[in-house]
């Protein structure tokens, strides 16, 4: 059973890891829990991203890592403050050699890609670092 998963880079621990189709393109139901608001905010902000590197952990040492594309995040709290908890079941499906992404997602992702760089402008020139 593998217990271990990474998200760009991210290590998470699994509660279950379920393969849900037989064939290829593979896709994953992956259920974990994160402790804590800014830990749970920065596994948001990875789960909304276009392409995910998902990396199984498996048993005997050895890495299977996979591009993958959320195609659904179910996030509920459990508890109250201060010991929240977030409960992630989330489907992935692995994202074939060659495949096209989506038009409508490369809109997406660069919008929010410039909306991001207008943020950062706007820091950087009220903090006097760029003018």
């Amino acid at each position: 059973m593998i217990e271990m998963i990474k998200l760009n880079g991210q290590a998470i621990r699994v509660s279950s890891l379920t393969r849900k189709s037989p064939s290829n393109p593979r896709v994953f139901q992956i259920v974990f829990l994160i402790s804590g608001q800014s830990v749970n905010r920065d596994i948001d902000h990875i789960l909304k991203e276009t392409r995910l590197q998902l990396d199984l952990m498996m048993e005997d040492g050895s890495v299977e890592s996979l591009p993958v594309r959320v195609l659904e995040d179910d996030m509920r709290e459990l508890g109250t403050e201060p010991m929240v908890r977030y409960r992630h079941a989330i489907t992935v499906r692995e994202i074939a050699p060659g495949e096209e992404m989506d038009p409508a997602v490369v809109v997406d992702a660069f919008l929010e890609l410039e909306a991001t760089v207008r943020q950062m402008r706007w820091v950087l020139e009220r903090s006097g670092l760029l003018r």
